[in-house]
Protein backbone atom coordinates (compact mmCIF):
# COMPACT_ATOMS: atom_id res chain seq x y z
CA UNK A 1 0.00 0.00 0.00
CA UNK A 2 2.93 2.57 0.78
CA UNK A 3 4.11 1.70 -2.68
CA UNK A 4 0.99 2.34 -4.34
CA UNK A 5 0.91 6.49 -2.79
CA UNK A 6 4.23 6.73 -3.80
CA UNK A 7 3.54 6.23 -7.26
CA UNK A 8 0.56 8.55 -7.08
CA UNK A 9 2.69 11.63 -6.28
CA UNK A 10 5.23 10.55 -8.81
CA UNK A 11 2.79 10.35 -11.64
CA UNK A 12 1.32 14.07 -10.37
CA UNK A 13 4.56 15.73 -10.71
CA UNK A 14 5.20 14.37 -14.18
CA UNK A 15 2.22 15.31 -15.46
CA UNK A 16 3.09 18.73 -13.71
CA UNK A 17 6.53 18.84 -15.58
CA UNK A 18 5.36 17.80 -18.89
CA UNK A 19 2.62 20.83 -18.44
CA UNK A 20 5.10 23.46 -17.41
CA UNK A 21 7.54 22.53 -20.38
CA UNK A 22 4.82 22.60 -22.83
CA UNK A 23 3.58 26.10 -21.63
CA UNK A 24 7.29 27.78 -21.92
CA UNK A 25 7.45 27.28 -25.65
CA UNK A 26 6.77 30.02 -26.50
CA UNK A 27 7.08 30.22 -30.17
CA UNK A 28 6.76 27.52 -32.81
CA UNK A 29 8.20 29.91 -36.01
CA UNK A 30 9.78 32.95 -35.99
CA UNK A 31 6.27 34.45 -36.62
CA UNK A 32 5.34 33.86 -33.26
CA UNK A 33 7.95 36.17 -32.06
CA UNK A 34 8.45 39.97 -31.58
CA UNK A 35 10.23 42.14 -34.94
CA UNK A 36 14.01 41.24 -34.13
CA UNK A 37 13.86 38.21 -32.79
CA UNK A 38 13.64 34.41 -34.04
CA UNK A 39 12.07 31.06 -32.56
CA UNK A 40 14.66 28.81 -31.94
CA UNK A 41 13.80 25.56 -29.73
CA UNK A 42 10.55 26.78 -28.48
CA UNK A 43 11.94 29.93 -27.28
CA UNK A 44 12.16 33.89 -28.71
CA UNK A 45 15.96 34.81 -29.20
CA UNK A 46 17.19 38.39 -30.52
CA UNK A 47 18.83 37.87 -33.47
CA UNK A 48 22.87 38.10 -33.19
CA UNK A 49 23.55 39.25 -36.75
CA UNK A 50 22.66 40.41 -40.29
CA UNK A 51 25.20 38.81 -42.57
CA UNK A 52 28.06 36.52 -41.97
CA UNK A 53 30.44 39.45 -41.21
CA UNK A 54 29.01 39.72 -38.09
CA UNK A 55 29.86 36.55 -36.65
CA UNK A 56 32.98 35.49 -35.52
CA UNK A 57 35.41 32.75 -36.35
CA UNK A 58 33.89 33.04 -39.50
CA UNK A 59 30.46 31.71 -38.78
CA UNK A 60 27.66 31.89 -41.02
CA UNK A 61 24.40 34.32 -40.25
CA UNK A 62 21.39 31.54 -40.77
CA UNK A 63 18.31 34.05 -39.70
CA UNK A 64 19.75 36.21 -37.91
CA UNK A 65 21.76 33.75 -35.61
CA UNK A 66 25.00 33.07 -35.73
CA UNK A 67 25.95 29.33 -36.27
CA UNK A 68 29.24 27.72 -36.57
CA UNK A 69 31.35 26.96 -39.19
CA UNK A 70 30.57 23.95 -41.53
CA UNK A 71 26.73 24.14 -39.96
CA UNK A 72 24.45 23.89 -43.18
CA UNK A 73 22.24 26.74 -43.01
CA UNK A 74 18.71 26.18 -43.17
CA UNK A 75 17.26 26.71 -46.98
CA UNK A 76 13.69 27.87 -47.18
CA UNK A 77 11.41 25.24 -48.67
CA UNK A 78 11.23 25.00 -52.07
CA UNK A 79 8.70 26.64 -54.62
CA UNK A 80 6.17 23.88 -56.07
CA UNK A 81 6.93 22.97 -59.67
CA UNK A 82 4.56 24.88 -61.57
CA UNK A 83 2.24 22.25 -63.10
CA UNK A 84 3.20 21.23 -66.82
CA UNK A 85 1.22 23.00 -69.57
CA UNK A 86 -0.03 20.79 -72.08
CA UNK A 87 1.06 21.51 -75.51
CA UNK A 88 -1.51 23.75 -77.73
CA UNK A 89 -2.36 22.42 -81.41
CA UNK A 90 -4.12 24.92 -83.19
CA UNK A 91 -4.98 24.44 -86.87
CA UNK A 92 -5.67 27.44 -89.26
CA UNK A 93 -8.32 27.80 -92.15
CA UNK A 94 -5.96 27.48 -95.05
CA UNK A 95 -6.09 30.50 -97.45
CA UNK A 96 -7.12 30.79 -101.33
CA UNK A 97 -6.41 32.40 -104.29
CA UNK A 98 -7.68 32.80 -108.17
CA UNK A 99 -5.61 31.61 -111.08
CA UNK A 100 -5.96 31.60 -114.62
CA UNK A 101 -5.45 28.02 -116.39
CA UNK A 102 -6.08 26.59 -119.97
CA UNK A 103 -9.18 24.35 -120.51
CA UNK A 104 -7.23 20.99 -120.65
CA UNK A 105 -10.73 19.31 -121.96
CA UNK A 106 -10.26 21.55 -125.07
CA UNK A 107 -6.45 21.40 -126.15
CA UNK A 108 -6.24 17.54 -125.52
CA UNK A 109 -9.38 16.85 -127.24
CA UNK A 110 -8.45 18.96 -130.82
CA UNK A 111 -5.40 17.39 -131.30
CA UNK A 112 -6.79 14.11 -130.63
CA UNK A 113 -9.94 14.53 -133.14
CA UNK A 114 -7.99 16.30 -135.80
CA UNK A 115 -4.93 13.77 -135.74
CA UNK A 116 -7.49 10.48 -135.99
CA UNK A 117 -9.42 12.37 -138.85
CA UNK A 118 -6.45 13.54 -140.74
CA UNK A 119 -4.66 9.91 -140.46
CA UNK A 120 -8.21 8.29 -141.29
CA UNK A 121 -8.15 10.04 -144.46
CA UNK A 122 -4.70 9.01 -145.74
CA UNK A 123 -5.67 5.48 -145.28
CA UNK A 124 -9.00 5.48 -146.87
CA UNK A 125 -7.36 7.51 -149.77
CA UNK A 126 -4.93 4.71 -149.99
CA UNK A 127 -7.27 1.83 -150.21
CA UNK A 128 -9.81 3.56 -151.74
CA UNK A 129 -8.29 4.95 -155.19
CA UNK A 130 -7.46 2.78 -157.18
CA UNK A 131 -3.49 2.63 -158.60
CA UNK A 132 -4.71 2.93 -161.76
CA UNK A 133 -6.13 5.72 -161.54
CA UNK A 134 -3.72 8.58 -163.17
CA UNK A 135 -4.60 10.95 -160.07
CA UNK A 136 -3.97 8.16 -157.95
CA UNK A 137 -0.46 9.73 -156.31
CA UNK A 138 -2.32 13.47 -156.54
CA UNK A 139 -5.20 12.40 -154.27
CA UNK A 140 -3.03 10.48 -151.70
CA UNK A 141 -0.98 13.86 -151.61
CA UNK A 142 -3.78 15.88 -151.40
CA UNK A 143 -5.08 13.73 -148.68
CA UNK A 144 -1.97 14.04 -146.94
CA UNK A 145 -2.91 17.93 -146.20
CA UNK A 146 -4.81 18.67 -142.94
CA UNK A 147 -7.95 20.36 -142.96
CA UNK A 148 -8.23 21.61 -146.54
CA UNK A 149 -6.97 18.31 -148.22
CA UNK A 150 -10.30 16.77 -148.39
CA UNK A 151 -12.14 19.93 -149.74
CA UNK A 152 -9.13 19.58 -152.79
CA UNK A 153 -9.57 16.09 -152.90
CA UNK A 154 -13.66 16.54 -154.00
CA UNK A 155 -12.90 18.35 -156.52
CA UNK A 156 -10.92 15.58 -158.38
CA UNK A 157 -13.72 13.14 -160.67
CA UNK A 158 -14.12 9.64 -158.98
CA UNK A 159 -13.91 10.11 -155.22
CA UNK A 160 -15.75 9.31 -152.58
CA UNK A 161 -17.86 13.13 -151.57
CA UNK A 162 -19.69 12.48 -148.49
CA UNK A 163 -16.66 10.78 -146.41
CA UNK A 164 -14.29 13.65 -147.58
CA UNK A 165 -16.44 16.19 -146.28
CA UNK A 166 -16.90 14.24 -142.96
CA UNK A 167 -13.62 14.52 -143.02
CA UNK A 168 -13.08 18.16 -143.48
CA UNK A 169 -15.74 19.20 -140.93
CA UNK A 170 -14.07 17.15 -138.13
CA UNK A 171 -10.48 18.42 -139.08
CA UNK A 172 -11.72 21.70 -139.04
CA UNK A 173 -13.59 21.24 -135.73
CA UNK A 174 -10.26 19.87 -134.03
CA UNK A 175 -8.48 22.64 -135.39
CA UNK A 176 -10.80 25.06 -133.97
CA UNK A 177 -10.99 23.48 -130.70
CA UNK A 178 -7.52 23.43 -130.62
CA UNK A 179 -7.02 26.87 -131.40
CA UNK A 180 -9.52 27.34 -127.98
CA UNK A 181 -7.56 24.85 -126.32
CA UNK A 182 -4.19 26.74 -125.50
CA UNK A 183 -5.73 30.01 -125.76
CA UNK A 184 -9.15 30.14 -123.84
CA UNK A 185 -8.56 30.47 -119.69
CA UNK A 186 -10.72 29.92 -117.28
CA UNK A 187 -10.11 31.43 -113.37
CA UNK A 188 -10.09 28.72 -110.83
CA UNK A 189 -9.98 29.26 -106.74
CA UNK A 190 -6.63 27.11 -105.58
CA UNK A 191 -6.00 26.51 -101.86
CA UNK A 192 -3.09 27.56 -100.12
CA UNK A 193 -1.19 24.80 -98.10
CA UNK A 194 -2.84 24.13 -94.55
CA UNK A 195 -1.24 25.77 -92.10
CA UNK A 196 -0.49 24.07 -88.31
CA UNK A 197 0.53 26.35 -85.49
CA UNK A 198 1.91 24.28 -82.05
CA UNK A 199 2.52 25.91 -79.17
CA UNK A 200 4.80 24.17 -77.01
CA UNK A 201 6.00 25.54 -73.44
CA UNK A 202 9.23 25.90 -72.33
CA UNK A 203 11.27 27.16 -69.34
CA UNK A 204 11.29 30.68 -70.35
CA UNK A 205 7.56 30.66 -72.01
CA UNK A 206 6.41 29.33 -75.27
CA UNK A 207 7.26 28.00 -78.46
CA UNK A 208 5.52 27.77 -81.58
CA UNK A 209 6.17 25.42 -84.04
CA UNK A 210 4.27 24.39 -86.99
CA UNK A 211 4.32 24.87 -91.15
CA UNK A 212 3.63 27.87 -92.56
Amino acid sequence: MKAARNSIPIAVLTTALTLASSARAECKDDSDCRTGRVCRQGSCVSTTCSRDLDCPDNGICDAGICQAPGVTPSAPPAAPAPPATPAMKREVTPSTHTESRLLPGLYITGPVVLGATWVTTIITSIAVTSTDDPDHDVKVGVACVPVFGPWIEMGYPGTYTAPLAVSGVLQAAGLAITIAGVTVRHTVRVADAPVSLTIVPTIGGAEALGTF
